[in-house]
């Protein structure tokens, strides 16, 4: 798993930057496909696991996940009315956590429903594992796709003459905000 928190942790420091260069339509369309990409590794892994398989799998997902998470919370605070951007963070955060737990729920049912309630074989978490990572990707994939039609072109636009900081938080260099 360190494959995952490592390239999370990385890749996020650098996403709100990548974001506000190249948009946040893109690195988000990039990290949602990314993660189903190697959930997509995943679902090929049989009993003789290939640990450069299972690392670049997780890898794939840790910086899907990187650039995915700063700039969905951007996107969806800037498209709220600066008086409730707290509220749309918050809204943000809880469909996440709802989301991930939803996954995980949902993912976890059909995984036992291919493998067993008390899987002790091999070959039978294998069997539910596959179904299960197959599931998560193309629920990564859509998200994917949804991402690239759904968010708008000039989400988080590009200010060209401010400083990275400034360019990321809507202001120019005259402290002036993009929304006036």
């Amino acid at each position: 798993m360190l494959p995952v928190s490592l390239a999370f942790f990385l890749v996020s420091l650098k996403s709100g930057r990548l974001a506000t260069r190249f948009g946040a339509r893109l690195i988000m369309t990039w990290g949602l496909a990314l993660m189903g990409l190697g959930l997509l590794a995943l679902s090929t892994l049989s009993r003789a696991a290939d640990i450069v398989l299972i690392e670049f799998a997780l890898l794939s997902i840790g910086v899907g996940l990187g650039f995915n998470t700063g700039p969905l919370l951007s996107v969806a605070v800037s498209a709220a009315p600066k008086s409730h951007a707290g509220a749309a963070a918050g809204v943000v955060n809880t469909a996440r956590m709802i989301g991930a737990t939803l996954g995980v729920a949902v993912l976890g049912a059909i995984f036992a429903a291919h493998a067993g309630q008390n899987p002790v074989d091999p070959q039978r978490i294998v069997a539910g594992l596959h179904p299960a990572f197959v599931g998560g990707a193309l629920s990564e994939i859509l998200g994917a796709l949804a991402a690239w039609r759904w968010i708008p072109r000039g989400a988080l636009p590009v200010i060209a003459s401010a400083p990275p900081f400034l360019a990321a938080s809507g202001r120019g260099r005259n402290g002036a905000s993009r929304a006036q």
